[in-house]
């Protein structure tokens, strides 16, 4: 939800948020460095903010700064008090995991009335254009996004927080799970995203080798009955095996665009063209790239189909390299806490839905949406606040964390 207007930053009601809680906890916004994770990518944090401020600053488009480090700088406040929080309250964690469960199921339930209801059910007055696609007869449903791809990115990212069950649950909620992660899995396919449905099976196989026995039967099962729904048509479940027909065209289109993207970078291998720049400078340099609509106006492309290569385009070098540290220093921590016997296999999940990310980003830029960049982050702050294995006190925590 936009609180101002798109001239005025077009701020969303997260930011606003963050802005207000940066101001009321600006102590808790204070870190003390120390030989911990936290610490390290607090500096991580700072120096990206102090990067996309520069890439800016010596871009040809040096304008609006304060806007889009606000809006960078919003996901961090969540981040830190989000840590907080958990240092000082054991139940937070699990409580957090329960309602981004609840958040995940009700864009499951919301992208099933879509199907049931037709598209005309939907948070937004327009669509994405490549929501329905005439040529092919079918529908890729967006959910709760404006997009199909964010949400199948989405719906992926989530569902393998349901395979997190303990030997503690009760089996009827053990059942609940599995079977709504495989409704999870239906729902990535009815959105039509390639690349998240992709990233999801590659991600399951890769958990599925680290757990039992009963886990891999589970992952078969899932993909047995995914694999016979797409075939046999099931309700009106996009033909993504269809789409497979204009796979070489639609490769050599964004080819076309990633090696265009590659050459800005050539030119701007540092620093980039600056922090949210990349249409700007498509306007100015390269205005072939564009997409005609329906009402005959033109709609310059934002991105290079490429997640990783926008980032690259915009911050340079080391941008693309912090941003990746960010992300990549959670997994290597839990991977060595798990290797070493620290924490248990429960990490595995947030691992997977890290991957299955990052996978999908590399074929679209989908973090400009929140509920997915919020998504990533829970993923990586879960993995960062894993309880030991041995019992800690909040006195242990603080400091760890």
């Amino acid at each position: 939800m936009k609180v101002t207007p798109s001239y005025l930053g077009g701020f969303k009601l997260y930011d606003f948020f963050a802005v207000i809680c940066a101001l009321v906890f600006w102590k808790e916004m204070i870190f003390t460095w120390g030989y911990s994770i936290t610490s390290t990518l607090a500096v991580l944090v700072i120096t990206l903010i102090v990067i996309s401020g520069l890439s800016i600053v010596l871009s040809e488009f040096p304008h609006d700064l304060i806007i889009k480090l606000v809006k960078l700088s919003s996901i961090f406040v969540f981040t830190r008090l989000f840590i907080k929080c958990c240092t000082q309250n054991p139940n937070f964690r699990s409580d957090a995991l329960k309602a981004v469960r609840s958040a995940v199921v009700f864009a499951l339930c919301f992208l099933f009335f879509q199907v049931a209801f037709g598209l005309d059910f939907r948070l937004y007055s327009q669509l994405a254009e490549n929501t329905v696609d005439p040529a092919n007869e079918q529908f890729r449903y967006p959910g709760i996004f404006y997009d199909s791809q964010a949400s199948g990115q989405f719906l992926a990212l989530g569902s393998f927080l349901f395979l997190d069950i303990r030997k503690a649950d009760l089996r009827h909620a053990k059942v609940t799970y599995f079977v709504l992660f495989i409704l999870i899995c239906i729902a990535t396919l009815l959105a039509g995203s390639r690349s998240a449905l992709g990233g999801l099976i590659i991600a399951l196989t890769l958990y599925s080798i680290f757990k039992s026995t009963q886990t891999r039967v589970a992952t078969a099962v899932v993909a047995i009955v995914v694999v016979c729904l797409s075939l046999t048509g099931f309700s009106s479940l996009p033909k993504i095996l269809k789409r497979t027909e204009n796979l070489d065209a639609d490769y050599q289109f964004r080819k076309s665009l990633w090696t265009e993207a590659v050459s800005i970078t050539e030119k701007h291998r540092l620093m980039g063209i600056g922090l949210g720049n990349y249409q700007d400078y498509i306007v100015k340099h390269l205005p072939h790239q564009y997409l005609e609509l329906e009402d005959g106006s033109y709609l310059y492309f934002d991105q290079p189909e490429n997640g990783y290569l926008k980032i690259l385009v915009e911050l340079g070098a080391f941008g693309l390299a912090t941003c990746l540290l960010l992300i990549g220093l959670p997994i290597m921590n839990s991977v060595y806490r798990y290797a070493i016997g620290e924490i248990d296999s429960g990490v595995l999940v947030h691992i997977a839905s890290i991957i299955t990310w990052l996978i999908a980003f590399n074929t679209v830029y989908s973090i400009y949406d929140y509920r997915i960049l919020i998504m990533i982050a829970i993923q990586c702050l879960f993995m960062i606040t894993y309880p030991s294995n041995h019992k800690e006190s909040c006195q242990t925590l603080s400091i760890k964390y």
